[in-house]
């Protein structure tokens, strides 16, 4: 008994669901050309900011409450000057000198992520990312040398 009824209950929001797809697939259709044109800007857009910013450090860390009172104490004052600092606040990077719609395409872009804080750098028009979140955490958990993170640092961005 409860089959059948499971059946017909069925029915009708099958029924529903194609209905839904007939009726939206034409709005889908009419958009995806002006979704791909809007995309293809986008990207020669983000392209050319990049070119902008060519040679720029960052180094881009966020809200974790584990890690971000040790980063704003130890590790951001003895960054190198050529390195800029990136706060992502939730899902908002705070920066009022970039473009933040760029960095957050460079930032969904990371093909190093592990997890925050992330290296980034912009040469030749591409970025280029390292995240120290294993060093970092060994500092903070272990008593780690804090100088060897300063050196991957360094090293990742071809400094001293």
């Amino acid at each position: 008994m409860k089959t059948v009824k499971n059946i017909l209950l069925a029915i009708p929001i099958g029924i529903l669901t194609l209905c839904l797809i007939v009726i939206a697939l034409p709005f889908f259709i009419i958009a995806s050309p002006f979704l791909w044109i809007r995309e293809k800007k986008f990207k020669k857009e983000y392209l050319e900011y990049l070119q902008t910013i060519d040679g720029s450090n960052f180094f881009c860390y966020n809200n974790r409450k584990k890690g971000r009172q040790y980063i704003e104490d130890k590790v951001i004052p003895n960054l190198p000057e050529e390195v800029e600092v990136l706060f992502l606040n939730g899902r908002k990077i705070e920066s009022d000198k970039y473009d933040t719609k760029f960095l957050s395409r460079a930032f969904y872009g990371f093909k190093n992520y592990t997890r925050f804080p992330q290296l980034l750098k912009i040469r030749n028009g591409e970025t280029i990312d390292s995240s120290i979140n294993a060093e970092l955490f060994h500092c903070i958990n272990q008593g780690g040398d804090r100088n060897e993170l300063y050196s991957k640092i360094d090293a990742f961005f071809e400094l001293k």
